[in-house]
């Protein structure tokens, strides 16, 4: 029998087709979807680095609430994982999405480019409050922000409320004029706080521990976990400050978005929890055990957390 040859061209030919059905972030390979108008997409998207996880997350509950969305018109929901705020607001924007969620900060800042409005409060893992702690070394004498001056504050990540935003407007709001240092062993000028960005809790509380800073910003959830903050580290620090709460994270829809479209995700995601199909999709998103309406009191925590976090800092510096 003939050997079959086959050719290099072949071979290059047939990588470049299977090539062509992967997404150009890298997402996932899939035999591209039918093409739908705008209007008959319902578009969910997320802030994250990692597209496949957060698709991961937000896919089985986009699926769900598009489907009883049938009767006005939506036959699919898509997920959108942008990279940034910046990117988020671009689609916003330009309506590539409907709904959103974030933090307080970036839902704050989406609110006041009026690309999207708070809508729901999320109980995130049975959670819908948290706060910001500061924490130093056991033996240090902390008592007050206000000791604070001259020390070295070790945040979290840029972008995160908890262990940046929030944390850094406490510390303006108590008179302390934050610098940012671009190693802990630099100086921090007289009259100064200097501040440096450790990324994990982790970090931060091993930072604090080595004596790389004099205290950390992150939320009261990081403190009470030990897969944050080990007992090893946290037996050798104490807390100084607490923030009052703050909503964790907010659904957020577009002005954009029909009417008729907003009340019905309403319903679904406030109702989703009674239905077997809903607690499994909202297991899928990041361990969401529920919706609620803003409260007349958690409206009064946002507008005060909105008030403080104008006072944030540009940040500066990098973990």
């Amino acid at each position: 029998m003939r050997r079959l040859r086959v050719l290099p061209h072949a071979v290059r030919l047939v990588c470049c087709l299977l090539m062509l059905l992967v997404h150009s972030n890298g997402a996932k390979a899939e035999i591209p979807e039918t093409v739908l108008p705008r209007s008959a997409r319902l578009v969910v998207a997320q802030i994250g680095n990692n597209p496949l996880k957060y698709h991961a997350q937000l896919a089985p509950l986009v699926a769900y609430v598009a489907d009883r969305m049938a009767d006005l018109g939506i036959r699919r929901g898509e997920v959108v994982v942008a990279r940034n705020l910046t990117e988020l607001s671009r689609k916003l924007a330009a309506g590539e999405v409907d709904w959103c969620n974030a933090t307080i900060h970036a839902a704050f800042s989406l609110e006041a480019d009026g690309l999207a409005e708070p809508f729901l409060l999320r109980h995130k893992q049975g959670v819908s409050l948290y706060k910001t702690v500061f924490v130093s070394r056991a033996e240090e004498p902390l008592s007050s922000l206000a000791d604070l001056r001259t020390k070295r504050i070790a945040f979290g990540e840029t972008d995160s409320t908890s262990s940046f935003h929030l944390p850094s407007a406490l510390a303006v709001e108590a008179g302390l004029a934050l610098f940012p240092l671009q190693q802990p062993e630099q100086a921090v000028p007289p009259a100064k706080t200097g501040y440096l960005f450790a990324g994990t809790p982790l970090n931060q509380a091993t930072w604090v521990v080595r004596g790389l800073a004099d205290a950390a910003a992150f939320s009261n959830l990081d403190w009470e976990t030990p897969q944050s903050v080990p007992p090893v580290l946290r037996d050798r620090l104490k807390m100084f400050h607490v923030s009052q709460p703050v909503p964790r994270a907010l659904e957020l829809v577009s002005p954009a978005l029909d009417a008729r479209l907003r009340d019905r995700l309403r319903e679904i995601l406030l109702n989703a929890p009674a239905d077997p199909e809903g607690r499994l999709a909202l297991e899928a998103y990041q361990q969401t055990s529920g919706f609620a309406t803003i409260s007349d009191e958690q409206k009064e925590l946002l507008s005060k957390a909105r008030a403080l976090l104008k006072r944030t800092p540009i940040p500066q510096g990098q973990p």
